[in-house]
């Protein structure tokens, strides 16, 4: 076909360029100028009217098929360099995305040994600077909530002041929700959602099943109450099955059922320390071995060392979920100061921390669909099939977005340097 052929079938076009670009597949391209009263398909339309004509098309728009990964944020908290967990889970990625820093409307419910207070008595205050936020809620009387039916006299409410004697939950907690951006100390997953503390682990180390449980049960109503998702992180368990700690894992897989729409409540918790000998197979604790049970509401947290392989204490079986880091984690410790602890206590609010921020981008979420988020997006960095005994479905990571999962790949495969290097993981060769 010549130009003269094409001006032939197009006596009401004037077109500026004609080039063949395939001689072999009879393939061209034809610039024409249109006027107001014309357009690009009625033009292909007019062409494939000839019988000379196969087809006729618009040059369509083509796009590079690369991502270009957002800035990475980074917060002036001092000490955020030594937070060697935040870059390997794609933290400062995840805070640029919508949703990253966390939503007021996400609730964060922290069982543990409470947190460092001015003191013991029920009027004390919140002290650790890095801690001193109204968005931390002091749940003094977790176990009267709901409250119980008046009585004639009143029966007094026995105190129950959430000061930490042994540090443990106030290092979690600034994990989970350290002040960011302040320039003081260390930097939290989590920016913005409250976070509600209950001290479950009253005398010492030691807890109890009736705390836990008291713990869920309030959390769930002030959750649904309030018409929000909740992240309830707990941080120890028991070796043995416990039927109360059972049934407390039902309660909030029923909630999630029985509320979609609503509120939806996820329980992260440890798989436990007890594998230091590393010679046999310690499962982990419960309630954290109920995500087997219910693998929709609980999840199981393992953890993993710097040098991405699966810590010797970190327990193991097939309810573990994933792993996070969890030795020599950098964190907020009583006496207003900072410290290093290990455990996967210490994994634990870092993958509640990711779970407050996929539903802070997407609240309307189910805690199964969230679940599965992390499994989808976690990273395997050994050559292991998933899910694995040891590592479950993989290190967590933050980059929950779809958009963002070839991100996710670069880290996993080391095949995109240029990710690499925006991620800060020039670790992986």
């Amino acid at each position: 076909m010549s130009e003269t052929d094409l001006k032939t079938l197009l006596p009401d076009y004037k077109i500026l360029r004609f080039q063949l670009l395939i001689k072999e597949q009879n393939l061209y391209h034809v610039e024409v100028e249109l006027t107001d009263k014309q357009d690009t398909i009625s033009l292909c339309h007019e062409l494939e009217k000839s019988k000379d004509i196969v087809w006729a098309e618009p040059d369509f728009v083509t796009r590079i098929s690369a991502l270009n990964p957002p800035a990475p944020v980074y917060p002036d908290d001092p000490d955020i360099d030594e937070q060697w967990h935040l870059e390997r889970v794609g933290a400062p990625i995840a805070w640029s995305l919508p949703g990253g820093q966390g939503d007021k409307n996400v609730m964060i419910a922290v069982l543990d040994s409470g947190i460092q207070l001015t003191g013991d008595d029920m009027d004390a205050t919140l002290s650790h600077p890095d801690l001193m936020s109204d968005r931390i809620v002091l749940e003094h009387n977790y176990n009267s909530y709901p409250p119980p039916p008046p009585t004639n006299p009143p029966t007094p409410i026995p105190p129950h002041n959430v000061n930490d004697k042994i540090g443990h939950g106030t290092h979690v907690t600034g994990i989970l929700g350290a002040t960011t951006d302040n320039a003081v100390g260390v930097a939290g997953i989590n920016w913005n959602s409250p976070i509600h503390i209950y001290k479950v682990f009253e005398t010492g180390v030691d807890g109890s099943v009736k705390a836990f449980a008291l713990g869920v049960a309030s959390a769930l109503n002030h959750a649904l109450a309030a018409r929000e998702n909740v992240v309830i992180n707990y941080s120890g368990g028991t070796p043995d099955p416990s039927a109360a700690m059972q049934l407390a894992c039902r309660h909030i897989n029923d909630f999630n059922q029985n509320n979609l729409g609503k509120s939806q409540a996820v329980l992260c918790a440890a798989s436990g320390n007890g594998d230091l000998s590393g010679l046999a197979v310690t499962p982990p604790v419960y309630p954290a071995n109920y995500a087997l049970q219910f693998p929709g509401s609980v999840v199981c947290v393992g953890s993993i060392d710097e040098t991405d392989t699966v810590s010797d204490f970190s327990n193991y079986g097939p309810a573990v979920t994933v792993v996070a880091p969890g030795r020599d984690i950098l964190s907020t410790i009583i006496g207003s100061s900072y410290g290093l602890m290990t455990g996967t206590s210490m994994a634990t609010p870092i993958v509640s921390g990711i779970v407050s921020l996929i539903w802070s981008n997407n609240k309307a979420l189910s805690a199964a669909k969230v679940i599965q988020i992390l499994k989808d997006r976690a990273v395997v960095v050994q050559a292991v099939s998933v899910p694995d005994s040891h590592w479950g479905y993989g290190m967590v990571s933050a980059l929950w977005s779809d958009l963002y999962y070839p991100i996710r790949l670069s880290i996993q495969e080391g095949r995109l340097p240029g990710y690499e290097v925006a991620l800060h993981v020039e670790r992986i060769n």
